[in-house]
């Protein structure tokens, strides 16, 4: 996959205390080899019998094995050895009337199945293997003025730690973050395993020992980088990141994480996490080509329906269209345009066209308001990339650079009277909600006056790692069959760690959110991209007979 490339086999990053006491001692850190993943056929097939007691079928790519028996799934992906387990009529189902075990019951079911399946590393010389928190999945019906909530199952999380040892022979542990270093075991109906997601690229010794970037100088580089984006409340974390699953990983190096807001505005937005290397392992990021600069007394294209008006399209034009802007150097990103160009890549593989791919300064507020029947209205698939916050995300002039939610919430600019389908804000937010977290409102009473044949609204509910890559990887997964719920959903556990270290409502559990109008049917929950596994459902306009619905899951 094109954009994919900025970790190079080299490392990853991960998330732990990072005061100067705490890495005083640690002028140095080890620079560890990771052995090749090695599938067991047989193994993977017991594992699938023995969870769901059913026989499957195999299927084999040049990047995955997977077992399947109706809507029950098995995959590992052959370039990390991660295992994606699920019951797919019960997992992220709003349908489901579970029975749930108390949250002690559920670990105890969730460790049973892990050691049973031999599921998670031996702790040996490297790491430690320890339980991590407690999660959910829930979803919520759009009732004003309450907060409808039912949890549709319970989730046990666990983490690897690297075990460091320092001056004196003393020793301390490292966390590992990263959709590579964590396991999750999804527990429902009566304590049955309805879903896991995990793996461990397993060590095979130190490939050096190197010294780390001072935290003064990762101070120094981070505020070069955000150059006169106003900045405040800066953090550092000094961590080991695992890739995500669908990367091949040779090395595993240390990384630094920065913490910080940025004010935009009277909005303070939480910058996506960023990530410095902490040696000269990495990363090595390289900036996608930026689209062509944009006029701004440009004349708005006109909108249309095109995929619902063949007969108005032009010869040999796609029936489908997607579209993505994004704030990068602009915003003090790096890896924006990398996702970004991820996505449009996919899309263009698909056989959709690009209406537009506007970044930095070229993304601007009027795409998403003012002009948004000729921008964003005018594709059925919108791809943002960037920074937001409970009350909206951020964008460049024309404008006030943040589109707030009051912004949008009016006749003029409700979404998918023309054509938008689907809208995926891929930032810290928009959709943090009394359902799950605190400090902040319920995102129905913010966002529910924007669905006007909008289908879905993808989002997080959690701050989140700024990373290059998820934009691909959702459309991959669209591409490959998945609906379009169920692929934010996994590519967001692929992505984005379990915790991030903040505090409500942007953490310290990372939650990723879908909302969608439907008319009683929840058709929108299981809909599929066009030309991708079936047909999306019918547009449900504003107005008294539209219901909107919201889903959850932790990362």
């Amino acid at each position: 996959m094109k954009g994919l490339g900025w970790l190079s086999g080299l490392f990853v990053l991960g998330i732990a205390s990072a005061s100067p006491t705490t890495v005083a001692f640690a002028e140095q850190l080890p620079i560890y080899k990771l052995n090749s993943p090695k599938v067991d056929r047989n193994w993977a097939h017991k594992l699938f019998k023995k969870t769901f007691g059913a026989t499957s079928r195999a299927e084999e790519t040049q990047t995955a094995l997977t077992y399947r028996a109706g809507n029950k799934v098995l995959e590992i992906d052959k370039r990390s050895g991660h295992v994606f387990v699920g019951d797919m009529g019960q997992l992220w189902n709003p349908k489901v009337r579970p029975n749930l075990p108390d949250r002690a019951e559920a670990k105890d079911v969730a460790d049973k199945f892990l050691k049973a399946n031999a599921l998670l590393p031996n702790r040996d010389a490297n790491i430690n293997v320890v339980f991590s928190h407690h999660s959910e999945t829930g979803g919520g019906e759009d009732t004003p003025g309450g907060v409808a909530k039912r949890l549709l199952d319970r989730q046990v999380n666990y983490k690897i730690e690297i075990k460091i040892r320092g001056p004196e022979g003393k020793e301390r542990t490292l966390p590992v973050v990263g959709g590579g270093g964590k396991f999750q075991v999804s527990v429902g109906d009566h304590g049955s395993v309805i879903g896991f997601d995990g793996g461990w690229r397993e060590i095979g010794g130190i490939e050096s020992q190197e010294e780390i970037k001072p935290e003064a100088a990762v101070f120094a580089e981070f505020k070069q980088k955000v150059g006169t984006v106003q900045v405040k409340n800066i953090r550092t974390e000094l961590a080991y990141y695992a890739a995500p699953p669908f990367q091949e990983q040779s090395l595993l190096a240390p990384v630094w994480l920065v913490h910080a807001e940025i004010q935009v505005g009277t909005e303070t937005v939480p910058m996506s996490i960023q990530v410095i290397a902490a040696t000269k392992y990495g990363p090595i990021i390289e900036q996608a080509p930026s689209a062509k600069a944009r006029d701004s007394n440009e004349t708005p294209p006109p909108p249309g329906k095109w995929d619902e008006q063949p007969t108005k399209r032009h010869k040999g034009e796609p029936a489908h269209h997607c579209g993505t802007a994004w704030t990068g150097l602009s915003q003090g990103s790096v890896v924006s345009s990398i996702n970004a160009q991820g996505f449009v890549d996919q899309c263009q593989a698909a056989g959709w066209g690009v209406r537009f791919n506007w970044g930095d300064l070229n993304a601007w507020e009027r795409d998403f308001r003012a002009n948004d029947d000729s921008y964003v209205d005018n594709v059925d698939l919108v791809f943002y990339k960037g920074h937001a916050s409970q009350n909206g995300w951020v964008l460049n002039n024309p404008d006030d650079t943040f589109l707030h939610y009051s912004e949008v919430g009016g006749a003029v600019d409700l979404y998918g009277n023309t054509d938008l389908e689907w809208l995926v804000i891929d930032a810290c937010g928009p959709l943090e909600s009394t359902h799950f977290t605190t400090n902040t409102t319920n995102a129905f009473d913010r966002w529910r006056n924007i669905f006007d044949g909008l289908h879905v609204l993808l989002g997080y509910g959690a701050a989140t790692i700024d990373e290059p890559v998820a934009g691909g990887r959702f459309m991959e997964l669209a591409r490959g069959g998945w609906n379009v719920i169920d692929a934010w959903f996994r590519t967001a556990q692929e992505t984005q760690p379990s915790l991030n270290g903040e505090s409500a409502p942007y953490g310290p559990t990372i939650y990723v959110v879908a909302m969608y109008a439907h008319k009683g049917d929840y058709c929108a929950r299981s809909e599929h991209l066009w030309g991708m596994g079936g047909n999306p459902c019918s547009d449900v306009p504003a107005g008294v007979t539209q219901k909107r619905y919201m889903i959850w899951t932790s990362t």
